[in-house]
């Protein structure tokens, strides 16, 4: 079975049920712990417990339903359809114990502790990679290592990243010495606005708008198409050895991630010190889209 829990004093009231077998038997117990406030955008496994992003708890307790509960009575069948929704509201943590909650909850606070500082690590990381990326002599190299600091501060996602990371860029640059989108007060634009495809390569409307852009039919945004410039040729450095940029075109292609994004990056994680680039996208699709 998958017991799960919306909070704590609901588990403990189900574990009395449950604990004789458990220790009877010394079959471990799986549990699913909410984990509120916990932005992730994939699985994480730290030690025995697995962190699940929000969302991913229903489709966890309806295979374990699909599997265990077939006789299960329909007050039971109804409480865990509940409860699942509750859980798919935030980030939870998958853990199989011998015992009950209380022997969880210790486990599962020492693991989120060690993820939340792999988190905050990100900024620390990033940082490094473009000290290395200043220090360096050789083009190629620096702009990789700068490259490799975008995808730290502002990517993590699976699938196609640099349309995400892109749009992410943009919102810290795009109006700039002006408004810029992350302050929540301009209107987005097509580009900003236009859906993504679940893998994070764009939709139709946003593909024929960059084509248009690319033919030059359309005034290009240069902050957009600027981040997606900057991941193929990471992606021509990592796969075919080399670039060969002369030191000009390394400066003029990755300047504006010291001058305009990395303080502002970083501003907005010192306020935002629990989530990550979610926190980030929902911001964006939360800006009105621009009227046409």
């Amino acid at each position: 079975m998958l017991p799960t829990t919306a909070n704590r004093t609901d588990r403990m009231s189900d574990s009395h049920t449950h604990g004789a077998n458990i220790t009877d038997s010394d079959e471990p117990m799986r549990l699913l712990l909410p984990i509120p406030g916990l932005e992730l955008t994939q699985q994480w496994d730290v030690g025995h417990v697995k962190f699940h992003p929000a969302g991913a708890a229903a489709k966890l307790i309806e295979a374990s339903r699909n599997a265990n509960f077939q006789d299960a009575p329909d007050w039971f069948r109804s409480r865990v359809s509940s409860t699942a929704g509750e859980l798919d509201s935030c980030a939870v943590a998958d853990i199989s114990v011998r015992g009950d909650i209380d022997d969880a909850i210790p486990i599962v606070e020492s693991a989120v502790t060690v993820l939340r500082a792999v988190q905050q690590r990100r900024a620390l990381i990033a940082v490094q990679l473009l000290s290395n990326s200043w220090l360096s002599g050789q083009p190629d190299v620096r702009l990789l290592n700068a490259v490799m600091a975008l995808e730290v501060l502002l990517g993590g996602d699976t699938g196609t990243k640099k349309h995400l990371i892109a749009r992410r860029v943009s919102s810290f640059t795009c109006g700039w010495p002006g408004p810029v989108y992350a302050d929540g007060t301009r209107t987005a634009c097509a580009l900003m606005s236009l859906p993504l495809r679940p893998n994070g390569s764009p939709g139709p409307g946003l593909a024929e708008l960059l084509d248009e852009m690319r033919a030059g039919n359309i005034r290009p945004c240069s902050q957009y198409l600027d981040a997606l410039a900057l991941y193929d040729a990471r992606s021509t450095i990592v796969h075919e050895g080399k670039l060969g940029l002369s030191a000009d075109q390394e400066d003029s292609a990755t300047w504006f991630i010291a001058v305009r994004l990395l303080h502002r990056v970083l501003a907005w994680f010192a306020v935002h010190p629990n989530n990550g680039p979610t926190e980030l996208d929902r911001q964006i699709t939360a800006l009105s889209s621009a009227q046409t």
